[in-house]
């Protein structure tokens, strides 16, 4: 919480809050807590030294000078110091260390039980709330792990937060610190700047993330500011959804609430302090294209007091969360970006079965096929062709595919077309989907007509048919076209 240099002064001394649990490290030893000087980092979370007690100052957060009790030389107080102490005879010199005044040193003393206090129902409330069963633990630590295991413990903010979210759609989002390890804390207001991704709508199709500004970490209540960007689809029930993607601006107040002795204190089996985020998002940046309500039921783990059984279980929730991630984007490409077009191959193959019935027979008996929804092609003598496709085998999609074709000869003008490729056997399926496949110069495509699947063979295991959608073209030949492939969880 602070920086060291030439005006720091050891030992290091600390303001504690009178009748709370709050305290901050006095830089200089004067007894004054001045902001941003005695505590110089995460600023807005050292709530300083205010002698409040539930007063309902505490909510706002906000450190303010009339809050402090200045501390003197007589209320200083020293850990035991040892004989062999290098600043136990300087401070004696002083008149501040005196081991004879029971006063001068402090010991660390369990809180009394609560049962002492169960005859004011106020007073046990609040030693309930306080109390540690089993307090002191002490352990031994004698390895780096444990040295390390100590040094996060010690940890004020663990930015990672899972939480339920609402804008509209159901879903959740993620936040986890700027540099996905450590935090970017902004040096002139004090907060933080923190990465929150989000998964919403009917099986968490669409996908945003923002960067968001919060100027505390621990204070009760506080606003946030965040600006991003989102990946969405819309449309009526049965049709193909359309994506869309635009700016997000979103801004409101989050509260954080300790559950320890709440009804719902079960919950603090994940984490003692659970939040709830609510706020207005718009869509847009110049222009506001629609505005919506939001609300967060948060589970952040970043609170305080958090026992080591539960900085453990974070740990998992993290790896697991992290598994979680990666396979979610390791499953991307075909929940979300083919998924629009696995439905443009279910019309295709509808529009090849209405236009010829016994073509189903070709999609039911062929070991697997290939289905380009739109091959663009166009061309002036030297021409050119792309698309891209979906591969099927056994009539469940398995892959996606590259259509890339250059032609020279007699062409004019373009069009767009359909094209559809039947694999005989595992042989020809194979040599298809191990990629770089191409297309000899004899290969040809039937066009699809009432009756064409009379006409339709296969050549070297393999049958082609094409429907044009429009325009005008001369040269209808398939040879030269060229493949690339990518099975569904590779890449």
């Amino acid at each position: 919480v602070i920086d060291t240099d030439e005006e720091t002064r050891f030992p290091m001394h600390l303001l504690v809050e009178e009748g709370k649990h709050g305290l901050a490290t006095d830089k200089n030893g004067d007894g004054y807590f001045t902001p941003g000087y005695d505590v110089s980092r995460h600023i807005n979370d050292a709530w300083g030294v205010r002698d409040n007690i539930r007063s309902g100052q505490l909510v706002t957060g906000g450190y303010q000078a009339w809050m402090t009790k200045v501390r003197r030389d007589e209320h200083r107080v020293y850990p035991p110091l040892p004989e062999d102490s290098p600043g136990r005879a300087r401070l004696a010199r002083r008149g501040y260390y005196d081991p004879d005044v029971s006063y001068i040193e402090y010991e660390i003393r369990p809180l009394p039980p609560a049962e002492l206090g169960a005859y004011d129902r106020g007073l046990h409330h609040f030693m309930v709330d306080k109390e540690v069963p089993g307090w002191p633990e002490i352990n031994t630590g004698e390895t780096l792990q444990d040295l390390l295991d100590w040094v996060d413990e010690g940890s004020v903010v663990k930015s990672l937060a899972i939480s339920l979210m609402n804008d509209g759609d159901w879903g959740f989002s993620f936040v986890f610190p700027f540099f996905i390890v450590k935090n970017l804390e902004t040096n002139i207001s004090g907060g933080f700047l923190v990465w929150r991704m989000y998964l919403k709508d009917i099986e968490l199709r669409d996908f945003g993330v923002m960067l968001m500004y919060a100027p505390s970490a621990s204070r009760w209540f506080d606003t946030y500011f965040a600006l991003g960007y989102e990946w969405y689809e819309e449309g009526p029930r049965g049709a193909p959804p359309e994506k869309f993607d635009d700016f997000v601006l979103e801004t409101g107040f989050k509260f954080r609430v300790q559950l320890g002795t709440s009804p719902l204190k079960f919950l603090t089996f994940f984490t003692d302090f659970w939040g709830f985020r609510a706020g207005i998002k718009n869509y847009g940046f110049t222009d506001i294209d629609r505005l919506t309500y939001f609300g967060e039921l948060q589970d952040p783990f970043n609170g305080r007091g958090v026992e080591h059984y539960k900085d453990k279980l974070m740990r998992r929730f993290m790896t697991v969360g992290a598994m979680t991630l990666v396979a979610f984007f390791v499953a991307t490409p075909i929940r979300a970006q083919d998924e629009s077009r696995m439905q443009e191959v279910q019309n295709v193959i509808a529009i090849f079965v209405d236009k010829d019935p016994d073509m189903q027979e070709w999609f039911d008996t062929a070991y697997g096929y290939a289905v380009f929804p739109s091959v663009g092609k166009g061309g002036l003598g030297i021409g050119g062709a792309h698309g891209n496709g979906l591969v099927y085998q056994g009539g469940t999609v398995v892959g996606k595919t590259e259509l890339k074709a250059v032609t020279i000869g007699l062409q004019a003008g373009g069009q767009s077309f359909v094209e559809v490729i039947f694999f005989k056997d595992k042989t020809a399926f194979d040599d298809f989907t191990r990629g770089n496949f191409e297309f000899g110069a004899q290969v040809s495509a039937v066009a699809l007509t009432a009756g064409a699947s009379a006409d339709l063979a296969y050549n070297g295991g393999v049958a082609v048919m094409t429907m044009t959608k429009g325009g005008l073209m001369y040269e209808a030949s398939v040879g030269g076209q060229k493949f690339e492939y990518e099975a569904f969880g590779e890449g």
